[in-house]
């Protein structure tokens, strides 16, 4: 009785290795998907805002908006441009038009041009009208599905904290709260990073990552902040004196159980 008792007990902890694993291949698949789909995006620009007409010649329409904000570009340069389903189907919005363009550098022109255009235009920014055909215009870089929903919530959040500025570069999101400056109005670099640990037991292969990632984080700047889901709910959080900033009161404890 006792022998299969213990036979039963090494199953179990085999199977927990066993999932620990899958747990890690599934979340590195899951990364390198979404990074994969952004990479197909990366020619790519979001245009919001273009009001839909049947007869619409969306070839024509996007060359006269590339030349409102002075970007030289033609026919040879938009491989494919169209129209996309809506997310959601009860909105008035018109449907989001995508234009794949020549490579990462003519979308990387146009988008430096739109910026500029709506910088130096401020009361006048960049709408259908110059196009005569009325409403505001925004063009971006076509994200990926989890990207789109990660800009969305940065968004959300950071209006909830009050920070100034969102934006997007080559498929990553980031924010700001405004200049991060230090000692003596020295403007400073700061990472904000996000992170997921699968739940114990943890790989010791997992945690080595995690801490070489921080580690060239740290390195090339002068800050970070490090949030997301760590799965440390042993870990008792206490405040650090009438601040709000919390800290480990069992700091010494082991970081969950470690498996080889």
């Amino acid at each position: 009785m006792k022998a299969k008792l213990m036979e039963k007990i090494s199953a179990v902890d085999e199977l927990e290795k066993n999932n620990a694993a899958l747990e890690t291949t599934v979340t590195d698949l899951f990364t390198r998907l979404s990074l994969a789909k952004q990479h197909m995006r990366e020619s790519n620009v979001e245009i919001n805002g273009l009001p839909e007409h049947r007869s619409e010649n969306l070839s024509k329409t996007v060359l006269q908006l590339a030349r409102t904000v002075k970007v030289d570009i033609s026919d040879d340069h938009i491989p494919h441009v169209t129209r996309v389903a809506k997310i959601n189907k009860d909105s008035s919005a018109p449907r989001s038009v995508i234009m794949e363009l020549h490579s990462p550098g003519v979308r990387d022109t146009l988008l430096a041009a739109v910026s500029n255009f709506n910088k130096d235009n401020i009361k006048d920014k960049l709408s259908s009208e110059h196009m005569c055909i009325g409403g505001p215009v925004f063009v971006s870089e076509h994200l990926s599905p989890s990207n789109k929903f990660l800009h969305a919530a940065a968004r959300k959040k950071a209006k909830d904290l009050a920070y100034k500025f969102v934006w997007v570069r080559n498929g990553s999101i980031y924010v700001r709260f405004g200049r991060y400056v230090g000692d003596n109005n020295i403007p400073k670099k700061l990472a904000l990073c996000a992170v997921y640990l699968p739940p114990p037991p943890i790989r010791l292969e997992t945690v080595n990552q995690f801490l070489e990632n921080s580690t060239v984080v740290l390195n090339h700047f002068d800050d970070a902040i490090i949030i997301g889901g760590f799965n440390l709910r042993f870990i008792k959080w206490s405040k650090v004196d009438s601040t709000s900033q919390l800290t480990p009161s069992n700091y010494n404890c082991g970081l969950g159980y470690l498996s080889q």
